[in-house]
């Protein structure tokens, strides 16, 4: 009967004596350097084609982002609607004829009320800044620290309060815009009062109206100042 020791052994030394491989190894490490230089191949060939796929048809891109189409049709008599444009606060504001009737009349009060230093579309520059007296479109932000704005309702004797409203600028206040951070006041027009910490009119972009639909982004055949 063999010894058991002996046997254990044998096997031992005939296990031991089985070496890895080392062409199989380099074999290995050349496989996978190939796979990461294949990957990492795909990965640039892939950046190149959507750069150049999107310089190729770069105006169709710009123009498809940059303009937007707004439904204005809903949009009642007075009401004021926000939006988000291009990362900006964008307002649409539907006129009533009070509005109209205030911005035509001569304010001493105005900064710019000739829209000379402000940024609007060519055929914007008159007492309404606006391509269609009825409808207003302005960039939502003020023009000192760039904050959002909202409307500031006119006030008269029947409705004013201990907020000193008589008193702004030695008249009542007959409606617009309000900066949201230090209180910048702007008309229906966006043109802004003198003798606060804004000093520019709100921007107006440029845009057009089709029938119910305005269009942000869209040059008027006027251009741009």
């Amino acid at each position: 009967m063999p010894d058991v020791g002996e046997a254990v052994g044998e096997e031992s030394i005939e296990l031991n004596s089985i070496a890895p491989d080392p062409d199989a190894n380099q074999r290995r490490r050349l496989q996978l350097r190939l796979l990461a230089k294949t990957m990492a191949a795909m990965g640039v060939f892939s950046v190149f084609y959507v750069l150049f796929s999107g310089l190729g048809s770069g105006d169709d891109i710009a123009k498809a982002q940059a303009n937007l189409q707004v439904d204005i049709a809903d949009i009642s008599p007075g009401e004021i609607r926000f939006l988000i444009w291009e990362g900006r606060a964008v307002l649409i504001h539907r006129r009533k004829p009070e509005h109209l009737s205030q911005l035509e009349r001569k304010d001493e009060r105005l900064l710019d009320a000739r829209s000379s230093q402000s940024s609007q579309p060519i055929a914007a520059i008159n007492d309404y800044r606006s391509l269609v007296p009825e409808w207003f479109a302005a960039i939502g932000l003020g023009t000192d620290y760039g904050c959002p704005v909202k409307e500031l309702p006119a006030v008269d004797e029947a409705t004013m309060t201990d907020t000193g409203e008589k008193n702004w600028q030695e008249k009542l206040w007959q409606g617009g815009f309000v900066d949201t951070c230090r209180g910048s006041r702007y008309d229906y027009a966006g043109r802004v009062y003198a003798g606060q910490f804004a000093d520019r009119n709100l921007v107006v972009p440029d845009y057009t109206i089709t029938g119910n639909r305005l269009i942000l982004g869209q040059k008027s055949d006027d251009g741009q100042k």
